[in-house]
């Protein structure tokens, strides 16, 4: 394994998440990851279920909070510190088991797949595949690391993780998949096509469309 100032770390930064809806949404996608990734995260401490308890109360708390009726602000800011300390539970969980991992490369997709950030040497990691909502409801980029010149990708998704729909080839590490339902959870894989010919699928990566 790498050493102790260079290993993969994952991270969760709520600079990305200003907003307690969005916050909200962030971690409802971190937790759909862990689930849809049951075979790496046999056991996560604090347990999904509690997690999504205390997400649901928070999202409560905030469409009272909205109506301004008095002590719903301070209430719903309590509520947010206990989905906080438990995402950064979720979080050491996820570390411990890239630190056991054993290598590198094992530690990265481990990370990878919980849907918390990642981060080598205090470097942000490009991941293996990457998604996000895009500006115009019902759209999600996707991006992959790059597989060098010369290379082409493929891309699909799923709403089931059974039936795959194709998008078409790029050659560029990114796309954009348009006409997703809102509020549908999907999810999406890649691969890389060079001269050798194509490489395996990439992991899943899954979103809640807005």
């Amino acid at each position: 394994m790498a050493t102790a100032n260079k290993r993969p770390k994952a991270v969760f930064s709520n600079v990305r998440s200003k907003k307690i809806g969005d916050f909200i949404l962030r971690i409802r996608t971190i937790l759909l990851n862990i689930l849809n990734n049951s075979a790496i995260f046999t056991a996560p401490t604090p347990t999904v279920p509690s997690v999504t308890t205390s997400v649901n109360n928070l999202e409560t708390a905030e469409i009272l909070a909205s109506t301004r009726v008095a002590g719903s602000v301070s209430a719903r800011d309590l509520k947010y510190d206990v989905v906080l300390k438990a995402v950064h539970g979720l979080l050491n969980y996820v570390q411990n088991l890239a630190d056991n991992a054993p290598d590198e490369a094992t530690a990265i997709s481990i990370i990878t797949a919980s849907g918390f950030d990642l981060k080598n040497a205090g470097i942000r990691v490009k991941a293996p595949i990457a998604v996000k909502n895009g500006a115009v409801s019902g759209s999600v980029l996707i991006s992959a690391k790059s597989a060098g010149a010369r290379t082409s990708y493929n891309w699909r998704y799923s709403v089931d993780n059974v039936t795959w729909i194709e998008l078409p080839t790029t050659i560029q590490a990114k796309t954009t998949v348009s006409g997703l339902t809102p509020a549908t959870i999907v999810h999406f894989q890649c691969r890389s096509i060079t001269k050798t010919g194509a490489g395996n699928w990439s992991q899943t990566m899954i979103i809640v469309v807005q």
